[in-house]
């Protein structure tokens, strides 16, 4: 067996073992600042940006952009229109260059609150977004895009996943700006089902708006583990 081959295998391996992030941080899609990864699947954080969200000090007053919805209810017979806009008194100045839209359970505890619920759909008068399957959505759960020219307002179809969906449910963006300025958690209000008595009150759950190094976490977290085993490995093969 050549000795380089085998070499590269079990190093190769190692880090495989040792750091599962880096499986996880490959790119399914290439659309700057978006990639749509695991890790930005949930946290809906551009982490390529290096810097905090524009908005993570900033009151809801001084954000440029919000959302609204055609409806309060929604039901499997019915799309809802979801808009994102750039609020009048900031436009022109501010316009939105790029979107990342998921609608979330309105329920901040338990295995779903990082879910993307129900499917997006793209109608001849709403085109500007496109929409893939995430890591944590079903196929067409999420609705995003990257522009050249700023826009004032997008629109897009939303439809829940099956007719057993009867949670209380709200949606959420991150915004692209101008001059690389980004905000997340742009969200406001929620929608019920068409049959909800409304017992629980409803929670939006707030999503990352602080940069951290997320890739290379898994290396830090195992350095001392990571070296002991290089030092066996290459112990090995000098013998």
């Amino acid at each position: 067996m050549n000795f380089n081959i085998f070499q590269c295998g079990v190093l190769s391996t190692l880090c495989l073992i040792l750091c599962p992030s880096t499986v996880q941080s490959l790119e399914p899609i290439d659309r700057p600042p978006f990639y749509l990864n695991e890790r930005e699947c949930m946290d809906m954080f551009p982490e390529s940006f290096k810097k905090d969200a524009t908005n993570a000090k900033l009151r809801k007053s001084e954000e440029p952009f919000d959302l609204s919805l055609d409806r309060k209810e929604y039901n499997p017979d019915a799309s809802v229109t979801v808009k994102v806009f750039t609020k009048e008194s900031f436009f022109p100045e501010q316009s939105i260059f790029g979107i990342l839209l998921q609608a979330r359970v309105a329920k901040c505890e338990g295995k779903d609150n990082q879910k993307a619920i129900g499917i997006f759909q793209r109608t001849e008068q709403q085109t500007d977004l496109e929409t893939v399957k995430c890591d944590n959505s079903l196929a067409n759960g999420v609705a995003f895009n990257v522009f050249e020219k700023g826009l004032e307002e997008v629109s897009i179809s939303w439809t829940p996943p099956s007719a057993s969906e009867t949670r209380t449910l709200y949606f959420v963006a991150t915004v692209l700006g101008v001059n690389e300025t980004f905000y997340t958690n742009i969200a406001n209000g929620f929608i019920v089902h068409h049959s909800s008595n409304h017992s629980l009150e409803p929670k939006m759950c707030p999503l990352r708006s602080f940069f951290h190094e997320s890739g290379s976490i898994c290396l830090r977290g195992s350095e001392h583990l990571v070296s002991a085993l290089l030092s066996v490995l290459l112990l090995l093969f000098r013998s």
